[in-house]
């Protein structure tokens, strides 16, 4: 007697169990190469240049203060996938090809891994010499993951972003695309892996190089290009009249973004809608992959994560283009979490890093441990998302090609610039002052001690120990 109603009570149980949003969710973490936090409407930018990011926002978490560990694309994405800061995973350096110095400070590096791997301790907490790879025993977010029973993948379209620097690591699919790769073809080779085993739970590293500038040089820039070339309708939208003479197409040594005291003010401001034009198609592609995700039934139990590596200057601070500053315009950077099922959206002034997002995707998975939290410097973001508070003193960026420079900011919106060779420094309020016009350096010097002293204790020592 017993069991005949004891079948039906386990059917229905087994029916609600089904129902419930899975316990580890799909994860896809998007990247918008060169992505300015001003330009999305969302963030205070033109109205109408960005729907699909601001259609998000209205149901996501949006992040007002969020910084990027780097102002260019290979180690800053690095510091995504690992919540270390480029000092301390490796990769700082374009590539220095039999470079004996650089080959000599790797093997150091790979001597004091394995001797702590032997002894089995985590990577070393310091600071390792300038390099170009990624240090062995950084475990990376895919390795976590796929360790944890996730499939993973990651399709990206940069020369910074190969396998051979370790960002195929822990990825059972890995797609390096060339450099000029649309951000539509991006999505159709991620869906087309999502497609092939459509069970849960997976992790997908997604990075759209649509908004990168085309000004790589000389010979690998073909003639006619535009200095921003992402074909589409979009491209002419937001372009002012072109100036008289002025030859917006790309030859070599032409339109260098070093400095480029020549181009008049029309001429920039052209260049600019060139910019805002490929924001506008890229959100264009980004709501695509975002309908593909609905229509599939995946949207409303997959994390989402999306944001940029970096900024892009625009004659902010007299230059063009990224990576030669630690300026606001490069590393205030956006950031979009959405949980699975979140309808209701949320605005986040307290202050966050690129090297948070590891341990937030790993928490919302269920995954890490002693070894990968002594490994990463950030903090999960669960408080945040869910309205409470985090408790953060300070953020770091760095950038050590060309020159070495450091930077720290504090949660009370104080930020110090550490230039090395020549040693310089620079103290900006930014709640004051967001465009960083006013040097406070020598006006208040407890506030600069402050933060020096919250660098050493980051870096411990200058870039060339």
């Amino acid at each position: 007697m017993r069991r005949a109603w004891t079948l039906p009570l386990l059917l229905l149980a087994g029916a609600a169990w089904a129902a419930e949003p899975p316990a580890r969710p799909n994860i896809i973490l998007v990247s918008i190469d060169s992505l300015r936090a001003d330009h999305p409407g969302c963030y205070g930018g033109r109205r109408g240049i960005s729907p699909s990011l601001d259609a998000l926002a209205r149901s996501a978490a949006l992040f007002e203060n969020h910084v990027s560990p780097s102002a260019w694309t290979m180690p800053s994405h690095m510091s995504l996938l690992t919540s270390r800061y480029p000092s301390f995973h490796g990769l700082t350096l374009h590539p220095r090809r039999g470079s004996l110095s650089g080959w000599l400070g790797s093997a150091l590096d790979r001597v004091r891994d394995a001797w702590l791997r032997l002894r089995g301790e985590p990577p070393s907490p310091e600071p390792g010499v300038l390099g170009d790879r990624l240090r062995p025993g950084v475990r990376t977010l895919p390795e976590a993951l796929r360790a944890a029973g996730y499939r993973t993948a990651a399709v990206v379209a940069s020369q910074n972003l190969k396998a051979v620097f370790g960002f195929a690591r822990g990825c059972d699919l890995f797609v390096e695309n060339p450099e000029r790769t649309p951000a539509s073809e991006q999505n159709a080779r991620a869906l087309n892996w999502i497609a092939e085993r459509p069970e849960r739970p997976f992790f997908l590293f997604l990075h759209y190089n649509d908004l990168h500038h085309t000004l790589n040089a000389g010979e690998e820039t073909p003639p006619g290009t535009l200095p921003y070339d992402c074909p589409g309708p979009d491209q002419r939208r937001y372009l002012p009249p072109l100036p008289e003479g002025f030859s917006p197409r790309l030859t070599p040594g032409n339109l260098n973004p070093s400095g480029d005291a020549a181009l008049s003010r029309a001429e920039r401001e052209w260049i600019k809608g060139l910019y805002a034009g490929c924001v506008r198609r890229v959100d264009s592609d980004l709501g695509e992959l975002l309908d593909a995700l609905r229509r599939q039934g995946l949207y409303e139990d997959t994390l989402l994560a999306v944001t940029a590596d970096h900024g892009e200057e625009f004659w902010d601070h007299g230059r063009w283009g990224h990576g030669r500053s630690l300026r606001q315009e490069l590393i205030r950077v956006p950031l979009w979490v959405k949980l699975p099922g979140q309808r209701q959206g949320r605005r986040v002034r307290t202050l966050t890093s690129g090297v948070d997002l590891m341990p937030t995707l790993l928490k919302a998975a269920g995954g890490g441990s002693a070894r990968l939290d002594a490994q990463m410097q950030g903090l999960p973001l669960q408080p945040l998302l869910e309205g409470r508070s985090l408790a953060r003193t300070a953020v770091y960026a760095e950038r050590d090609f060309p020159r070495s420079d450091r930077a720290a900011l504090t949660s009370d919106g104080w930020k110090l610039l550490l230039q090395f060779d020549p040693r310089r420094r620079a103290l900006f309020d930014l709640r004051r002052d967001p465009k960083e016009r006013a040097d406070l350096a020598s006006r208040a010097p407890g506030k600069l001690a402050e933060l020096e002293e919250l660098l050493l204790d980051c870096y411990s020592a200058p870039p060339e120990h």
